[in-house]
């Protein structure tokens, strides 16, 4: 069995590809042990746990870990090599401020990405299928658009029509096709939305894939960068938060 951790140990990973990785524990994170393959520092009190760890989280660190870990056959620190890492100590009462100020802004961050995971999950659950195109064509309305939105069932290679001008006869005409698969989409989407782009006399493309999209459309991107743009979760969580 591990060793119990306590309040502010810092653990790092001393071999393979994850040298160099930091953890400080919380109590927050309940009872924890570690193994013997996993180096643990106790700092000293005059030092600031949290203010050491966001060290590890730095640039020079990762030059230092690079570096460091370079020899032949599995890349590797140890105990002696980590504590050659040179930090740069202010006065105790100036490492609690900073050490406060990351740990606060760390929860913000991890508050945020809960929101967003609610927020996808929500959408998941509620924009399934033909869901997606109107949650899509709401975004595009609040762009200035006019959107024409197909019914559900076969559409043609067309779920979005939209346009600027007051009824929708202005530029820029796009066409856009929403995926809501759970795996990303290939190639024959893209060809899809291209062919019916011309058909429909629209200038550009938008492809919406909630799971993102395989390499045989990613490879072409610039060649069709004057044309198409291309839409995954990242995307529209993105313009929902703008």
């Amino acid at each position: 069995m591990g060793v119990i951790l306590s309040e502010g140990d810092i653990l790092f990973a001393r071999t393979g590809a994850s040298v160099g990785k930091s953890y400080i524990y919380r109590i927050s994170d309940g009872l924890v042990y570690y193994a013997g393959f996993l180096i643990r520092a106790k700092i000293k009190p005059e030092y600031n746990p949290e203010f050491v760890f966001q060290n590890t989280l730095t640039s020079d660190y990762e030059k230092f870990i690079k570096v460091t870990s370079m020899r032949s056959g599995q890349p590797g620190v140890n105990a002696q090599e980590y504590s050659q890492f040179e930090i740069h100590v202010p006065s105790k009462a100036e490492q609690d401020k900073i050490a406060t100020y990351f740990r606060n802004l760390d929860t913000l961050i991890t508050l945020q990405q809960r929101k967003c995971d609610s927020i996808k999950e929500y959408i998941i659950t509620h924009f399934k299928g033909h869901g997606l195109a109107h949650l899509v064509a709401a975004i595009l309305k609040t762009k200035g658009y006019e959107v024409f939105v197909s019914s559900p069932g076969p559409d043609r290679g067309v779920d979005i029509l939209a346009a600027y001008g007051s009824l929708g006869f202005g530029s820029p005409k796009i066409c856009v096709q929403v995926k809501s698969e759970e795996a990303a989409i290939g190639r024959p989407v893209l060809d899809q939305l291209i062919g019916t782009m011309h058909n429909v006399g629209a200038e550009y493309g938008l492809l919406v894939s909630w799971s993102g999209f395989r390499s045989s459309v990613l490879r072409d991107t610039n060649l069709n960068f004057f044309k198409v743009r291309y839409w995954t979760s990242v995307e529209i969580m993105d313009e929902l938060f703008a």
